[in-house]
């Protein structure tokens, strides 16, 4: 009994023994609180090993929305995520789901900036849609790569198209992915590497233009 009476009469600790579990804050509210401080996070880049071996790289974009994605081994999650940070300090990050955006989504925005007479959207749209939407109209806009696009300048040249059709066509695609640039899709516009030298040119004939003596050889050797 005088035991029992000491047990009753021991004060309770403080804390419970076993403390039951709880949830950390929500990531919405995790962010809400950094940006109520005007910090940035402190684990914004971050590593999850899954039961199947695979391992989950996850990051904080630019708005604060946490984005994930998977890779079969540590090494290159870790690589991935070294070069989103270095992306981030040079400004040149790009949202992986923006660069999935096609091409085609792209061109149609630049289509409605546009303000010109209805003859030249009309070619715009006919370059858009005979040459430059069956290529590339698919594609991620992030996937294509100047190679692509030498690629394609050839192939429309192997099938006949006029040199200066060719060059309509490039001037046409140059500023739609220009446009992918501005909404932040790609971090470069892939034409950037091209030069004139690089496009075909027209069938016209290059004028010669003669030294004073070679007129005059040229004249003296044609018949009276």
């Amino acid at each position: 009994m005088a035991a029992s009476a000491a047990g009753r009469d021991r004060p309770s600790p403080a804390y419970p023994l076993a403390l039951p579990a709880r949830e950390l804050p929500t990531e919405p509210t995790a962010r809400g609180l950094a940006a109520r401080r005007g910090d940035t996070l402190t684990n914004r880049y971050s590593l999850r090993e899954r039961e199947s071996g695979r391992v989950q790289a996850r990051w904080y974009d630019d708005a604060g929305n946490r984005r994930s994605k998977m890779f079969p081994n540590r090494t290159e999650a870790k690589r991935f995520l070294d070069g989103i940070e270095a992306d981030k300090h040079r400004g040149d990050y790009i949202d992986p789901r923006d660069a999935r955006r096609k091409l085609n989504d792209i061109a149609a925005d630049w289509l409605a900036t546009k303000v010109k007479r209805a003859r030249t959207l009309d070619g715009y749209e006919s370059l858009l849609r005979n040459h430059i939407r069956p290529y590339f109209g698919a594609r991620p806009v992030g996937a294509i790569t100047t190679i692509d696009i030498r690629k394609w300048l050839a192939d429309m040249q192997r099938k006949g198209c006029a040199p200066g059709t060719v060059r309509n066509a490039y001037r046409v695609l140059k500023p739609v992915l220009d446009a992918a640039v501005e909404l932040r899709c790609i971090s470069a516009n892939p034409c950037g590497p091209l030069r004139r030298d690089d496009l075909p040119r027209s069938g016209r004939q290059e004028m010669l233009f003669l030294r004073a003596e070679e007129a005059t050889a040229l004249a003296d050797a044609m018949p009276a």
